[in-house]
């Protein structure tokens, strides 16, 4: 089973075996039949309430789902039930009374497992006999403030420098006024000053550790954003743009820990530092650079199917570290180990 969020209404896409969900419409039902008694089902069984008010369940579609297992799929059938919200606009709060086990065995567990996603989120829900109830409601995230940038240096051109020299050549040698000519003179200069070229400097080494600190944190601060977009603007200040996708993946990827196959949510609770230390390059380069190695421990909470447990991520990764004329950014990353360490039960 999963819960979808949606602008309008809530979604629910129910799985279930398909000689039960035939015997549950009976024989020789047409397909309206077979739609008005499935509706019926979840309307007195499974009961729905959006943002406080009940709502009856309308079925808008009844497949056989596709898999990888190739045919082992056709002994179950998907039905997607649309839930609106009451006035319109996107659910607040979605609660489910589930009455209804029949053929629910998951890994040995008589349970309905599944996922309750409100992009970027998502979350872990399921209903058992003992608990047949789960209440899923939008989180409150406090607006998130845009990370600190890196030091910027202000944009000067040596071809503007080089014309208001040239032009204060021209005023000084046109003009009969001495006093004039030098005053002209003097202004063009100071404004050629100022928009000389001038080089950025690699940071010292503390400050470089410094600076890489912040970006680091910045991954990990982006994903407390309220939607993907936000999310990726608010890596866009630490993360080089060819390497945002990536960065996003890899990120998203250890929350919903989809590697692992089970569905499994992770909820990270703090990150901490074990190691660090910086290296600069030997020869110069294109932009001004650095490496960083960085060792650190993401600890989290991981929750699956009601039982949690928690998790260290152990990390040791190179970073490259660059300035593209703006800021520094991450411009690649390179993991050289990574090591998920279950740790002791919360919960059964």
């Amino acid at each position: 089973m999963d819960l979808l969020i949606e602008p309008n209404q809530a979604v629910m896409v129910v799985t279930g075996l398909r000689e039960i969900v035939q015997d549950w419409v009976g024989p020789e039902r047409d397909a309206a039949e077979a739609h008005d008694v499935l509706e019926a089902r979840f309307r007195e069984r499974n009961l729905v309430e959006v943002d406080g008010k009940r709502v009856a369940p309308r079925l808008q579609g009844l497949r056989i789902p596709k898999s990888e297992l190739g045919t082992a799929m056709v002994e179950y059938l998907e039905m997607t039930f649309a839930y609106p919200t009451p006035g319109g606009g996107k659910p607040k709060r979605v609660s489910v009374v589930w009455d209804d086990f029949e053929g629910a065995m998951w890994q040995g567990e008589l349970i309905v497992p599944g996922l309750a996603k409100d992009p970027p989120q998502i979350d872990l829900l399921g209903v058992r006999p003992d608990e047949p109830a789960f209440v899923w409601h939008a989180r409150q995230v406090a607006a998130v403030a845009k990370p600190k940038r890196s030091e910027r240096p202000p944009v000067r051109s040596p071809l503007t420098s080089m014309a208001l020299l040239g032009a204060a050549l021209v005023v000084a040698l046109a003009c009969d006024d001495r006093r004039v000519a030098v005053a002209a003179l003097g202004c063009f200069a100071l404004a050629a000053y100022v928009a000389r070229p001038i080089s950025i400097e690699v940071p010292s080494k503390e400050r470089a550790l410094e600076l890489f600190a912040e970006l680091h944190q910045n991954i990990y601060r982006a994903f407390d954003a309220r939607s993907e977009d936000e999310i990726y603007d608010l890596l866009s200040e630490s993360v080089a743009a060819d390497q945002l996708d990536k960065m996003y993946g890899d990120v998203f990827e250890s929350l919903v820990l989809r590697e692992t196959g089970s569905g499994a949510v992770a909820a990270i609770e703090s990150v901490e530092v074990i190691a660090r230390d910086v290296e600069f390059p030997k020869q110069e380069t294109e932009r001004p650079q650095f490496f960083v190695d960085w060792k650190w421990n993401v600890h989290c909470s991981v929750s699956h199917w009601g039982h949690t447990h928690r998790r260290r991520n152990e990390y040791d990764a190179r970073y490259t570290v660059e300035h593209d004329g703006a800021s520094w950014k991450i411009a690649a990353i390179k993991i050289n180990d990574y090591k998920p360490i279950d740790l002791e039960d919360d919960s059964d």
